[in-house]
C-alpha cells in the first residue's frame, strides 16, 4: 500500500507542476502578446518623418523615393532588368546621372572617402576622378546586365541641392 500512495503522490505532484509550466508558458506569451501590441501602438503615435507628402495614388517613385531613399534604391536596381525585361526603357535624372542614385553613393561615401579613392564629396571640382569612376561603373553595370535606358550627364548637388555655395552647380 505504500507504493500505491507515493505513485498517486508523485502524479499529484507531477500534474501540479505541469500545471505551474502551462501557466507560466501561458504568461509568458501572454506578455509577450500585450508588449507587442504596446510597441505597435507607440509606433503609432510616433510615424516616420514624411520629407514630402505622397499618396495611395502618388504613381511616380521618385517622391517615394524622398521618404525611403534605401527603400528606392534596392526598386531602381531591380526596376532597371524588369522594365528592360517587357521593352521598358527607364532614365534617371540630373541627381543621378549614369543610372547611379545619389542614395548609392552616400552609403559609401562616408568619413571623408570614397570607395574610388576619392575626398568622398559629391563635387565635380574637387573629386572629378571619383564621380567619373563612379559613373563609368553605373554605365558598365548597365551594359553588363543588359539593361536599356538612357543616361544623363548633367550633375546637381547632393540632395537636389543647387550644387554650391554661390549656387552654380558645383561645389568648391
Amino acid at each position: 500500500m505504500p507504493l500505491k500512495r507515493s505513485s498517486g503522490s508523485a502524479r499529484a505532484w507531477l500534474l501540479v507542476i505541469l500545471a505551474f509550466g502551462g501557466i507560466a508558458g501561458l504568461t509568458v506569451l501572454l506578455l509577450a502578446l500585450l508588449t507587442n501590441i504596446f510597441e505597435r501602438r507607440q509606433e503609432a503615435r510616433q510615424p516616420f518623418v514624411r520629407v514630402v507628402e505622397v499618396t495611395e495614388e502618388t504613381m511616380d517613385p521618385k517622391p517615394w523615393g524622398q521618404n525611403w531613399p534605401h527603400e528606392y534604391d534596392s526598386y531602381l536596381k531591380t526596376a532597371l532588368p524588369t522594365a528592360t525585361k517587357y521593352g521598358v526603357v527607364m532614365g534617371t535624372s540630373h541627381e543621378a546621372p549614369m543610372m547611379r542614385g545619389i542614395e548609392e553613393w552616400n552609403r559609401h561615401a562616408v568619413n571623408g572617402t570614397d570607395p574610388y579613392g576619392g575626398n568622398g564629396q559629391w563635387s565635380f571640382r574637387t573629386n572629378s576622378d571619383a564621380l567619373k569612376a563612379y559613373w563609368r561603373d553605373g554605365a558598365e553595370r548597365m551594359r553588363d546586365q543588359g539593361i536599356e535606358g538612357v543616361i544623363t550627364l548633367g550633375m546637381r548637388g547632393n540632395g537636389e541641392s543647387a550644387g554650391g555655395h554661390n549656387g552654380n552647380g558645383f561645389q568648391h
